[in-house]
This record gives structure tokens, C-alpha cells and sequence, in this order.
């Protein structure tokens, strides 16, 4: 698992920790690139998995813990810019990292086992 992928899961994590649900390996991101449609979809999943879960909390409140979520990372992504002053959107973090190899390389170094 690279760098950006553990970071990335961490974050992803948040709402199974809020509600006490165990993640299964279906749950944990192995992406090598982060989209709008993957991120969609990953949410719609756990979404999905809380439903079939019988987790018990209201639909909102799911809905705010993913928010939060997804607010945090943005809230990351402009702490990584290395422009001080600047924010950066985790949409256009994602797009620099499908871009430019350079940053690719930096988001994805290997972290060994254990």
C-alpha cells in the first residue's frame, strides 16, 4: 500500500469508527488513482453496507459522518499545498496527482510491511 492510499484509507475509516461497524476488505481503497466517480461510488458502497448492516442511526446522520469525511480531506488537500496562502480542492490535488508524474511518484511510495 502506497503513502497515499493508508492516508487516504485513514480518512475513509472515519465513518465506520463513528458508528462501530467493522470494515471488511471490500471496505479498504487499493486505488492507485482517486476520481470523482470512484470516491462517488466508494460512498454509495458504504452507504449501501450501513443499510444492510442495520446500523443504528438515521440516514443523516450517516450522511453528515461521510460530510465530515470528505470536508477533512479537502481541508488536508489545501494543507499539502506547498504555496503558502493557496488552497488547493482535493478534486484538483487528484487531478495534479494523475498529471504530473512527479507528485504521482510522491503519492505513492511504498511503505514496507509492518
Amino acid at each position: 500500500m502506497t503513502y497515499g492510499q493508508f492516508f487516504l484509507n485513514l480518512l475513509l475509516m472515519r465513518p465506520f469508527a463513528d458508528f462501530g461497524l467493522i470494515p471488511t476488505e471490500d471496505d479498504v481503497v487499493m486505488w492507485n488513482t482517486v476520481t470523482q466517480d470512484s470516491i462517488d461510488s466508494y460512498f454509495n458502497h458504504i452507504i449501501e453496507r450501513f443499510r444492510k448492516e442495520d446500523i443504528d442511526a438515521d440516514y443523516d446522520k450517516i450522511r453528515e459522518a461521510i460530510t465530515n469525511t470528505m470536508n477533512e480531506m479537502s481541508d488536508v488537500s489545501g494543507e499539502i499545498n506547498p504555496r503558502a496562502g493557496n488552497s488547493v480542492s482535493y478534486r484538483d490535488l487528484i487531478r495534479l496527482e494523475v498529471e504530473d508524474p512527479e507528485f504521482n511518484a510522491l503519492t505513492h511510495t511504498k511503505v514496507k510491511p509492518g
